[in-house]
Order: structure tokens, then sequence, then C-alpha cells
């Protein structure tokens, strides 16, 4: 959701992670009271292209050019972090909500939320 929250701050929206948190909960932006409904966030002018696995370098790279949302599930599973950038080799530059880390390689990302 702090991923999905920075990638609408690049859309023109201000929202943090509490306000969006906030906003999610009375838009029906959350399924069993706590799982994300990734297509809520639509009505806010982005478009949720759905989950994606085996996504190559190259793929990312022209996806991130167009200025596509892609939300990185990271960390074996456990965490999700936004790509921001191209970052050389494997890597990808991305804001991690929860770490202080600045890049992962992409055998350490398992799926990718995309947004249009």
């Amino acid at each position: 959701m702090s991923s999905v929250a920075m990638y609408l701050s690049t859309r023109g929206h201000s929202f943090t992670p509490g306000t969006l948190n906030t906003w999610l909960t009375s838009h029906g932006g959350y399924a069993s009271s706590d799982l994300l409904v990734w297509a809520s966030v639509d009505v806010l002018g982005v478009a949720f292209q759905g989950m994606q696995t085996g996504v190559s370098s190259a793929t990312l790279q022209r996806s991130l050019a167009s200025c596509h949302g892609i939300v990185a599930n990271v960390r074996g599973g456990a965490h999700w972090v936004l790509l921001t950038g191209y970052a050389g080799g494997e890597r990808f530059a991305v804001h991690d909500p929860g770490f202080n880390q600045a890049s992962y390689p992409l055998s350490e990302m398992l799926r990718f939320a995309v947004y249009h």
C-alpha cells in the first residue's frame, strides 16, 4: 500500500501511506480486512494491468521508460517496493518504504503489480 501511495504521488495525488489507507478503507480498497485490492485506485486515474511474473529486464526498462507504475514483490514475497528506474546490470532502483535499500536485482523480484 505504501508503494502504491508513492506511485500515486507521481500522478498528481498527495497521498501518504496513512491518507491512502484511510481512503482505501472507505472505498473498498481492502479484501478480508487487510489484502489490498490493487484495482481499487483505478478511479484515481490509473489503470491496474494485473500481476505479472517472469518479466524480463528489457520489459521492465521499457515499462519504466513509458512511466508505468511497477510495484515489485521482494524479500521472498514479504515486501513490496516501487520501481523507479534501471540501475544497470540486472538491478533496478526502488523506493523502499520499509528498508534502507536503493535497488534490488531482478532475480529477487517475484511478481509485479503493473499500472498504466
